[in-house]
């Protein structure tokens, strides 16, 4: 600013001059999380928050964003170096500054049962909420079939691998996503005994009974009129016990 003061002029002058701090800037990029100080500007475009600042601002300590399945680790100057969760933005200083918030993405763990009559494998899986995925394969003991993959009472027949769970034959493959985060829960496989047919001949007369029923280990069935008959499911035989 120039002042000229007149030729000649023989009163006396004061001026007074009056400066303004410059003003800096602080951005945040939250990396998809939010910020609610009221301090800071919102530029939704590029998820950034920025607040001013000059010379004479005391000292402020950049906020906490949160991000919904997301631990904040804390804040990287520039994003590089170490995050750090206490950052302060001294008195005096006289530059901008830009940070980065670093994020963790939280995990579950979901746990995988199998009812009488089969195994799964494997029994749990720990994956990340968004970005994780786990399979796990049903499998049948002798004299069982596998029935299907169940969340609770309701059963999974979902096969489109583009859905958070789907079946394909017996593997039960379960992923999260943005929308449909993963939560710890329990998907159990159902079998059940597999249903044997026995016709018997007596070929002494009597009753001729025809039995349906699941056999595990062996089972003996009583005919009327010519005794005891065993049915051995491992060796498929019919064995007379008496006559």
């Amino acid at each position: 600013m120039t002042v000229t003061i007149p030729a000649g002029m023989a009163e006396s002058l004061t001026l007074s001059g009056y400066l303004d701090a410059i003003p800096y800037k602080v951005e945040l990029n939250t990396d998809g999380g939010a910020i609610t100080d009221p301090a800071y500007k919102t530029e939704t475009a590029n998820q950034k928050y920025t607040r001013e600042y000059t010379v004479t601002t005391a000292t402020f300590r950049l906020p906490t964003p949160q991000k919904n399945n997301y631990t904040f680790n804390g804040w990287k100057k520039n994003n590089t170096g170490t995050a750090n969760k206490t950052v302060d933005i001294t008195k005096g200083t006289t530059e901008d500054r830009s940070y980065t918030a670093d994020w963790t993405e939280n995990n579950a763990t979901l746990s995988f049962a199998a009812q009488a009559g089969g195994s799964v494998s494997p029994t749990s899986a720990t994956i990340s909420v968004v970005s994780g995925s786990a399979s796990s394969t049903a499998t049948a003991d002798k004299d069982y079939k596998f029935t299907g993959w169940y969340d609770g009472a309701t059963k999974i027949t979902e096969t489109s691998t583009s859905k958070n769970v789907y079946v394909s034959g017996t593997k039960l493959t379960v992923k999260g996503s943005s929308s449909a985060p993963l939560k710890a829960k329990t998907y159990t496989a159902h079998f059940e005994p597999i249903p044997y047919t026995i016709t018997l001949n007596l070929h002494g007369g009597g009753t001729r009974p025809t039995t349906s029923t699941g056999l595990s280990s062996g089972v003996t069935i009583e005919c009327s009129g010519d005794g005891f008959i065993t049915y051995n499911v491992k060796s498929d035989a019919f064995t007379v016990v008496s006559r």
